[in-house]
């Protein structure tokens, strides 16, 4: 159960259940937070409602820190991943009024083995036996308390979904404990310099000119905090006096260690000044300070005060009396347990100072996992009655002994009424979500808001999405990434998370039968990481972009881009399978050449996907684990965008088939370049053995985007052969895979439908739609389908549409009502002139304001459907 669940927050308040104890009397309503793996270096958002922290182990699948953000609002929400999921990445901060986290990393240097897995790039403790055995100066300084400071590390700036917006240092050495300050103008962090590792301060826009804070010598200071108004900061220390210790100290950091048998807290104003030590546990190991109150002289930190053993760690308070006497400190107060083996550690406190998060080893079957845990806070005295510092009755916490356990539940998300996707909504036939003419679909409700979002597909137990999306406005990339949609949850009010690594370019996820793994292709592998690393820059180059500088020098390329609409072939794509948490655990293909479009066999036995292999686009199978790769097409063309039919018997795939001749050689000639024209695709059915190859259409048009509905008969797919607006216009139709009994499905004329998906049932269907978007927009939206012989005859094709003799239409008529297909490119619908969407209880409602219910104009955006059809292939 516990690698089912994975960590959820979860609601519990006890003592019986060794939460909270007799002798923590400034907390109050404990509740876990994490359920396995080792935690540490949490830290609140502005409003107090998401956390950061570092995980590593357990159900993470990595045996090094990534860092992850948790929604203290829903106790279902698992933990997204947030660092790109391979090196070491630590100790996140959140940046001052944003979204945005900063964090530690060495990613941009870690060397990628040859068959990728996550695990693998983690970097070894310097005091691992090995090492120690062949070395008696590392054996000798992992004697006493040490703590690894890994090299190579530089601090990076993610958006709420991971991607990286900047780099802050190009270090060769250690850089980390970032924080920024409110004006979002200065960074402050600790770097490796000549004299050991000191915190530095630099202006974001000036970052090669930082400036030093901490004391001149030779020093360590890490672990570094600021109060809520930036006044004061405060950090732990480690400040040899002798020469022996000094020595020691930088032999520790040749080896990337730190001595840590003696850390003390230190607090000083932002610019360094009147710097002050907190002598009462000096001599201790202390650290990781926080400020506890507004005033900024409570602080809470972790220490072994009088322990002998560094394990002892618990929370303390003290209080910082910055008055005429300087550095007087008094209060110092326990605040964590000391009862048996339990430790506490690494607490952060809200901005309202009410809560506090702390790791502790309480409640864990084993000693050296830390749990996150929550809790009301009243060190300062600000928390509401009852509550008031400790003097609240402790027999009515005492009372309180139910703790629900994840591990133990036999509770459900959310029943199907709760789930999100099946509640009803007021958007029937509106012209924004809904249009006239759409009779198979119902209570349509938008997903995504904003970016290009494609390709959204189903997990087994039909209440979670893959997607792929991109969009620098939206999710701060200029390529896609994929992500997670829990379709039991209001998307307006949740975020995607986050499963590829946030370099690179990325393409067509699939989630396993299990529900937990997932796979998808990715370029990441290819990623040359400069001194500015941003996820926009780790993109692929296209080779018809204007920044191509073989443009200028290969006229072949030139003019073949100059006569072309070309999609880009890209040859380092591969296949790679990601646990839950988006963690690497395996490549799934390592061929030169385009390895991409994995779906996955509805038997679970089965993975079809395209490949350039042998020198064509051809789709190919293998099994779950990568192996017993088999070839299945074998015809000059491209072959892609193969899904299996329900019984897992046969494929539906797009492909191209260029005639012999100048077709022929333009193909190969682009192919040479990894590119294609993909201006004539029809669908085709085949046997997984490779037999029996039949093509269902023959439309002369872009025909993509197949998928089998759950009768194992009837195909849904996108088309521009009837198209309303010229080039660009794609609907959605359906057909039996005998070719005949084709109908349209989407009648948003003028618009760009495709990439639908049903669920496993067969009773919602997924697709992407320009519909109620903006002008670069690409949506997923989700309907209700609705499968009866009634709608079957309401809609034919009309006298205005072409449809090749082959393809029976006897129970098809395209007559858009009031709509028409103008041969100027300019359509004419009955949709409202408004595009706006309310969110009212939980709902997505479409806006009621509309200026007018008669037809309005829609000019078709070129370069828009550029965009939307790139992602077809894709």
């Amino acid at each position: 159960m516990l690698s089912f669940l994975g960590i959820i927050v979860c609601l519990t308040l006890v003592k019986g259940d060794n939460l909270l104890f007799s002798d923590e009397k400034y907390f109050s309503n404990v509740k876990q937070l994490t359920f396995g793996g080792d935690h540490s270096f949490p830290d609140f958002s502005d409003d107090g409602r998401q956390l950061v922290f570092s995980a590593n182990g357990g159900p993470y699948g990595i045996g090094c820190d990534q860092v992850f953000r948790l929604n203290l609002d829903d106790h279902n929400e698992k933990p997204a991943r947030l660092s790109p999921g391979f090196g070491v990445a630590t100790r996140p901060k959140f940046w001052p009024n944003t979204k945005d986290v900063v964090f530690q990393s060495n990613f941009d240097k870690t060397s990628y083995p040859s068959d990728f897995i996550a695990t693998a790039t983690c970097p070894l403790s310097t005091c691992r036996p090995s090492n120690q055995q062949k070395n008696t100066t590392i054996a000798n300084l992992c004697k006493s308390p040490t703590w690894d400071i890994f090299k190579d590390q530089n601090i990076f700036r993610v958006t709420k979904y991971g991607n990286i917006v900047q780099q802050y240092t190009n270090n060769t050495v250690y850089a980390g404990d970032a924080w920024g300050k409110k004006d979002n103008q200065m960074i402050y962090y600790s770097a490796n310099d000549d004299n050991g590792i000191n915190v530095y301060t630099a202006n974001i826009k000036l970052l090669s000119t930082p400036s030093l804070i901490t004391h001149q010598g030779i020093n360590y200071f890490g672990g570094i905090a600021k109060d809520s108004d930036d006044r004061r900061i405060v950090y732990h220390g480690y400040r040899p006096s002798t020469a022996a210790d000094k020595a020691n100290l930088l032999q520790s950091l040749s080896y990337n260690l730190i001595p840590a048998s003696r850390m003390d807290i230190y607090t000083s104003e932002f610019d360094g000044n009147d710097p002050q030590i907190v002598k009462v546990v000096q001599g201790y190991i202390s650290h990781d300070p926080v400020f506890a109150n507004s005033n900024g002289n409570k602080i809470v930190f972790a220490s072994n005060y009088n322990r002998s053993m560094a394990e002892s760690l618990f929370l303390y308070n003290i209080n910082y009396n910055d008055g005429s006497s300087g550095d007087e400190m008094k209060g110092l107060q326990s605040l964590s347990t000391m009862q048996g083996s339990i430790a506490t550690k690494y607490a952060a406190i809200s901005n309202d100072f009410n809560k506090i998060v702390f790791a502790s080893n309480r409640n864990s079957t084993n000693s050296n996992e830390f749990q996150l845990f929550i809790a009301d806070f009243n060190v300062t005295g600000s928390s509401p009655d009852p509550f008031d510092g400790g003097h609240f009755a402790v027999a009515s916490r005492l009372a309180q002994k139910t703790m629900l356990d994840p591990r133990n539940s036999d509770s459900k998300d959310a029943t199907n009424e709760q789930c999100w996707q099946n509640q009803p909504v007021a958007s029937q036939y509106d012209g924004i979500l809904h249009y006239p003419g759409e009779k198979r679909l119902k209570n349509i409700k938008q997903l995504t808001f904003g970016g290009q979002n494609a390709e959204g597909y189903f997990s087994r137990d039909n209440k979670r999405l893959t997607i792929q999306a991109t969009g620098n406005k939206m999710y701060g990339t200029g390529c896609d990434q994929i992500y997670q949609i829990d379709l039991c949850k209001d998307p307006a009010k949740t975020l995607p998370h986050k499963m590829s690594t946030g370099l690179g370019a990325c393409t067509c996820s699939f989630i396993y039968p299990d529900g937990k793994q997932s796979l998808y292709a990715a370029t990441f592998k290819a990623v040359k990481i400069g001194g500015s690393t941003t996820a926009d820059s780790t993109c692929p180059m296209k080779q018809c972009s204007d920044a191509n500088p073989a443009l200028t020098t290969d006229q072949t390329l030139n003019q073949l881009c100059n006569t072309s609409y070309t999609w880009d072939i890209f040859p380092d794509y591969d296949i790679y399978l990601v646990n839950e948490y988006g963690i690497i655990t395996q490549q799934l293909t390592n061929s030169p050449g385009y390895d991409a479009e994995g779906v996955i066999s509805p038997d679970g036995t089965m993975i079809a996907f395209t490949s350039m292999r042998n020198g064509d686009l051809d789709i190919y199978i293998m099994d779950l684990q990568g192996k017993n790769v088999r070839q299945i097409t074998n015809v000059t063309g491209y072959d892609g965008g193969a899904f299996f039919s329900p019984d897992s018997k046969r494929l539906i795939f797009r492909a191209s088939r260029p005639k012999p001749g100048p077709e022929l050689e333009k193909y190969q000639q682009l192919l040479k370049y990894n590119l294609v024209e993909p201006i004539s695709m029809e669908l085709f059915v085949i046997n997984v053995d490779g037999t029996n190859m039949k093509q269902i259409t023959n439309l002369t048009a872009a025909n993509w985007a197949p998928y089998y509905y759950s009768d194992n008969k009837r195909i849904i797919f996108s088309s521009d052969f009837a198209a309303t607006a010229g080039f660009g216009a794609f609907d959605l139709y359906m057909i039996n895979d005998d070719g005949t009994g084709l109908e349209r499905i989407t009648w948003d004329n003028g618009q760009f439908d495709s990439f639908p998906m049903f669920n496993y049932d067969g009773t919602k269907l997924v697709w992407g739609s320009s519909r109620n978007g903006s002008e670069y927009d690409l949506n997923l939206f989700i309907a209700d389908w609705v499968d009866s012989d009634a709608t079957q005859s309401s809609s034919t094709l009309s006298s205005t549409a072409t449809v090749p003799s082959t393809i029976q239409t006897s129970s098809i008529t395209l007559t858009p009502g009031s709509s028409n297909t103008p041969s100027s490119g300019v359509v004419t619908t009955s949709g409202p002139s408004t595009t706006g969407v309310t969110h009212n209880g939980g709902q997505s409602t479409p806006s009621t304001t509309h200026t007018s219910s008669a037809p309005s104009p829609i000019f078709v955006n070129f370069s828009v459907f550029l965009i939307l059809i790139f992602k077809a292939l894709f």
